[in-house]
């Protein structure tokens, strides 16, 4: 009886070697998942970023339309407390006349820490009141 309670013994658990080997399989996991997110979250702070310029854009583009419908031919401004590190700016020239139609090119700039986002556009004033 002596002998069977030593093999029972010996074969009721895991080995030294057993146990190693399922931490670093362990450890492989984690490392992969903590990997994976932190590229997810690296990916969104990047779109969360292009979301926030792409709106400011908008915004931005809406404003200067108006600006230069009124005769502003150059201008600059920021978006408030809530956007205190964002800035613009915009130049216009007036591109042609076509039938009394006036074209301007305008370039507009968008700043912000690191970054810095120019877009060109066509603006068109028919004279007529409420029509950019």
């Amino acid at each position: 009886m002596n002998t069977c309670s030593k093999k029972y013994l010996r074969d009721n658990g895991f080995t030294l070697i057993e146990v190693l080997a399922a931490v670093a399989i362990l450890a492989l996991a984690v490392f992969i998942l903590l990997d994976a997110h932190y590229g997810a979250l690296s990916l969104h702070i990047q779109m969360d970023e292009a979301m926030v310029d792409a709106q400011l854009m908008e915004s931005l583009l809406a404003i200067v339309e108006i600006e230069v419908f009124n005769g502003n031919m150059s201008g600059n401004g920021d978006f408030g407390d809530r956007y205190h590190e964002y800035s613009w700016t915009y130049e216009a020239y007036q591109t042609g006349a076509y039938d009394e139609v006036l074209l301007y090119t305008v370039t507009v700039t968008l700043y912000r820490p690191g970054m810095e986002r120019s877009l060109e556009f066509l603006v068109y004033n028919t004279g007529i009141e409420g029509t950019v």
